[in-house]
């Protein structure tokens, strides 16, 4: 399997992902609360989260292209330069993000 990309969406209140395929039909979804606990814990939160649409695809990391990341605020590369509902500001959120998950 190849071609996937995964799409996470920080809301307000909670957290949701969804995984497709390059034509861009969802094959997974999932979501969970927003706990935020720093930005270590929530990075790992999403990288849990875009594992497990892979999971439920029966695809694994290797299978999929790329992850994008969508948050109230502003970001420059992978840096959060800063969010309206979570402290985040000046946090290399892709490293966080690809030490747990390296996509």
């Amino acid at each position: 399997m190849s071609g996937f990309f995964i799409g996470i969406d920080v809301g307000g209140t909670n957290l949701k992902a969804g995984l497709t395929d390059e034509t861009g039909r969802l094959l997974a979804a999932a979501r969970r609360p927003l706990d935020f606990r720093g930005a270590e814990t929530f990075a790992a939160d999403l990288a849990d989260l875009a594992a497990e649409v892979l999971s439920a695809a029966g695809a694994a990391p290797r299978d999929a292209e790329s992850v994008g990341i969508g948050l109230p605020g502003a970001v420059s590369g992978g840096e959060v330069l800063y969010t309206t509902n979570i402290p985040l500001e000046r946090t290399d959120l892709a490293a966080l993000f690809r030490r747990r998950l390296d996509l």
